[in-house]
């Protein structure tokens, strides 16, 4: 059997009764709920069932992430990852998880890589020739004297680079349509 998902909310006020009266009589007062001691101060537990609670006790359960402001978030039905920028999306969202999940890191690294190259009217890795660059490790300032077929050959006459080593040694100092030299 699967853990029961709650909200840190739940959680907390479960585990505050749980300290109080014991998981005995905390599912004899869910039972009668009239006679809650939680009626108003641990309004959370309200939101459960029976059953819910009685599992949540018995098998376990897993704290669903709360999504705030600043969160990226990924709706799996769409794919789509976005900004959560205000509180009033955050609870939106909070109170209706339909396929919405946390990005990992890697996947924001990866849509802020492509938001970047975006921004900039091109395609994650779309160099051109004439695009300046400066490499990683040496420091050395090139540009691309050749684009062909995601191969690209740079100005210190060395030979091809793939899009790969491309995209993991070397930054865009100056695109190619931004030059005032050529």
């Amino acid at each position: 059997m699967e853990k029961v998902k709650l909200t840190q909310e739940q959680v907390s006020a479960i585990n505050n009764c749980r300290n109080i009266v014991g998981d005995e009589m905390l599912i004899e007062m869910q039972v009668n709920r009239r006679n809650s001691p939680w009626r108003n101060k641990w309004n959370a537990i309200n939101e459960l069932d029976l059953l819910t609670l009685v599992d949540a006790l018995r098998i376990g359960y897993e704290v669903e992430p709360e999504f705030k402001v600043g969160d990226w978030v990924i709706d799996e039905f769409s794919g789509s990852m976005t900004i959560i920028e205000n509180a009033g999306y955050a609870n939106d969202l909070n109170n209706c998880r339909n396929n919405i999940r946390k990005a990992t890191k890697e996947e924001i690294a990866k849509e802020k890589q492509r938001r970047w190259w975006a921004k900039h009217g091109r395609y994650v890795g779309e160099y051109k020739e004439n695009d300046v660059v400066t490499s990683r490790h040496t420091k050395e300032i090139l540009y691309l004297k050749e684009v062909d077929n995601e191969r690209y050959y740079l100005s210190d006459n060395s030979v091809y680079r793939d899009k790969e080593e491309m995209l993991n040694h070397y930054l865009i100092v100056c695109f190619a349509e931004d030059r005032k030299d050529v």
